[in-house]
C-alpha cells in the first residue's frame, strides 16, 4: 500500500507504529480476547487514520476505492462484541473518535445533531446543560459512540420506554464506497419512500460510514420511583410484564432476573432477595402521572407477584454500569476462563419457550445465567450469560460450540439471533438463515453500493 502517498495527503492523521496499531486489531468480542490470551496470531490494521472533519472520510474513501487494494474498518469506541471492528484482511482502522462535535440542540424541536464519534457521555453531558437527555443508555455507554449505535442498532436499558436508537433517530449523514455523502432530510416523518435511515442501521459500516446523525431527545426527568417484586415462577413474572406493557403501562426501566442470576447480581449486596426478580424503573416530568403508573403497576403484580418495594431496583439503577469493559478483560485474561453474552428476542407467545430451550441448551456446556430487559406489546427480548473455566487448549472449541447451540436452539425456537449486539463476525453464520431470502436482497444492496467490497469486509454480509 502507498502509505507515503497517504501521508502526504492527511499529515499528521496516518499512524503506522506498532504499539497503536495494535490498540486497532479488535473491539471487545470475547473470542478476539481469548485468541490473544492463546498467543495466537493477531492481524493488525496496516494503517490507523483518524479523519478531523468528514470531508477527510471522504477524500480517504475515495483514495481507498480508486487504488482498491485495501480495505475500511470503521472504529468508534471499540466496544463491540460481536468482532464488527476486528482486522481480518490488510485494512485502514478508520478512528473516527475525532469526529466528536455536537453540532446543533434544538430546544424548540428537542433534537441533537452530533458527528458520529462522540461517546455516550460527551454527548449527554451537552445535552443536560440544556435540560434535555436522549435517555439512551446501553451497558457500553461510557466507551460507545453515537454511530457505534447507530451502526449496530443498539437499545439502551430505558428503552421500554424510550424506545432503541432506532426510534430516536431523525437523519444521517453517510459517507458511501465512492466518497459521495449521502444525507437525509431531518423531519419529524416522512412517507417520501423507502426510508433510508434503515438502510444504514444496523448495518455496520459495510454499506457506508456514519459520520453524523440527528436524534429526538427528551426534557431530563424530574421524578424517578422504583417497585421490586419477586416470583415463584418465572412464567408469572412474564405473565405480569405482558400485562402492564398492554395495558400501556410503560415503566423506562424493566428489567426481570431469574432465580440463578438474583442469587449472582444479589447475593453478596446484603438485600434478602430470591426468586425470579423484576424491578422496574418509573421516571417523568409530573410526580402525579408517574405516581399513578406506579399503583397501578403494583395493583397488576401484587396478584401474583411479592413486594419487596424500592431498594433492590434503586440499587440495580445506582450500579448498572458497575460491570465494565476492564472488568471483562480482566475475567477473560485468566487461564480457561470464557465469558459472552447473548441476547435474543421473540414475540410474547414465543418468549418463555425460547428462555427455557436456549438455557437448556447452554447449561448443557456452561454454567448459564438470564434475565429479560426489553420489552414491547409484542414481545421481549432475553439476555444470557454463560461463564466457566475449561481445559485452555480447548477455550475456543468450547466457546464455538456453545454459540452454535445457542444459535440454533434460537432459530427453532422461533426468536431473532441478536436483539441489540449485531452481527460482525460472530453471528454471520446464522445470519442468512435468519434473514432466508432477504439475505439475497441485502447482498445484493451490498454490490450495489459498495462493488470493491472495501467497507468493513468479512462482517455481516460477506
Amino acid at each position: 500500500m502507498q502509505i507515503n502517498e497517504l501521508k502526504k495527503i492527511f499529515p499528521g492523521q496516518v499512524f503506522v507504529e506498532e504499539k497503536i496499531l495494535q490498540k486497532y486489531a479488535g473491539d471487545l468480542w470475547p473470542r478476539y480476547l481469548i485468541q490473544k490470551r492463546l498467543g495466537q496470531k493477531i492481524k493488525f490494521p496496516t494503517v490507523v487514520f483518524q479523519p478531523k472533519t468528514i470531508l477527510d472520510v471522504q477524500k480517504l474513501v475515495q483514495w481507498a476505492n480508486a487504488h482498491q487494494i485495501i480495505a475500511i474498518v470503521p472504529f468508534g469506541g471499540g466496544s463491540g462484541v460481536c468482532g464488527g471492528a476486528t482486522i481480518t484482511q490488510e485494512s485502514i482502522a478508520l478512528d473516527l473518535r475525532k469526529l466528536n462535535q455536537v453540532k446543533d440542540i434544538n430546544i424548540v424541536s428537542h433534537t441533537v445533531t452530533a458527528e458520529a464519534g462522540i461517546l455516550g457521555p460527551e454527548l449527554e453531558k451537552s445535552l443536560n446543560q440544556k435540560g434535555l437527555t436522549l435517555c439512551h443508555f446501553p451497558a457500553s455507554f461510557d466507551i460507545s459512540t453515537l454511530g457505534g449505535w447507530i451502526s449496530t442498532r443498539a437499545s439502551g436499558q430505558l428503552s421500554t420506554y424510550y424506545g432503541s436508537i432506532e426510534d430516536m433517530l431523525l437523519s444521517l449523514k453517510v459517507v458511501l464506497a465512492d466518497g459521495s455523502l449521502v444525507e437525509t432530510k431531518l423531519t419529524p416523518r416522512t412517507a417520501t419512500g423507502p426510508s433510508l435511515n434503515e438502510l444504514f442501521l444496523g448495518a455496520e459500516g459495510t454499506l457506508g460510514i456514519v459520520v453524523e446523525a440527528t436524534c429526538q431527545v427528551h426534557t431530563v426527568p424530574s421524578v424517578r420511583e422504583f417497585l421490586s417484586f419477586s416470583f415463584q415462577e418465572i412464567s408469572q413474572a412474564l405473565l405480569a410484564i405482558r400485562t402492564l406493557v398492554q395495558k400501556e403501562i410503560f415503566p423506562c426501566g424493566v428489567r426481570l432476573y431469574d432465580e440463578s442470576e438474583t442469587q449472582v447480581a444479589f447475593g453478596e449486596t446484603g438485600l434478602k432477595v430470591s426468586g425470579n426478580l423484576l424491578l422496574l424503573t418509573f421516571e417523568g416530568e409530573e410526580a402525579e402521572l408517574v405516581q399513578i403508573q406506579q399503583k397501578i403497576a403494583q395493583r397488576i403484580l401484587n396478584k401474583e407477584g411479592k413486594d419487596l418495594g424500592a431498594l433492590p431496583a434503586k440499587h440495580w439503577w445506582e450500579h448498572r454500569f458497575d460491570l465494565n469493559d476492564q472488568k471483562m478483560i480482566q475475567i477473560l485474561s485468566s487461564e480457561g476462563m470464557i465469558l459472552d453474552t447473548i441476547e435474543v428476542a421473540a414475540p410474547w407467545h414465543h418468549l418463555e419457550n425460547l428462555y427455557h430451550s436456549m438455557k437448556k441448551a447452554i447449561q448443557e456446556e456452561i454454567i448459564v445465567l438470564a434475565h429479560f430487559s426489553h420489552f414491547y406489546l409484542t414481545g421481549g427480548s432475553i439476555y444470557f450469560t454463560f461463564v466457566g473455566n475449561v481445559e485452555e487448549k480447548e477455550a475456543l472449541q468450547k466457546y464455538d460450540l456453545i454459540w452454535k447451540k445457542a444459535m440454533e436452539t434460537c432459530l427453532v425456537s422461533q426468536g431473532t439471533i441478536s436483539h441489540h449486539h449485531g452481527i460482525g463476525l460472530l453471528k454471520k453464520e446464522w445470519l442468512k438463515k435468519e434473514l432466508n431470502e432477504g439475505w439475497n436482497v441485502l447482498s445484493k444492496i451490498k454490490k450495489t453500493l459498495d462493488p470493491n467490497h472495501i467497507l468493513n469486509p468479512d462482517k455481516l454480509l460477506s
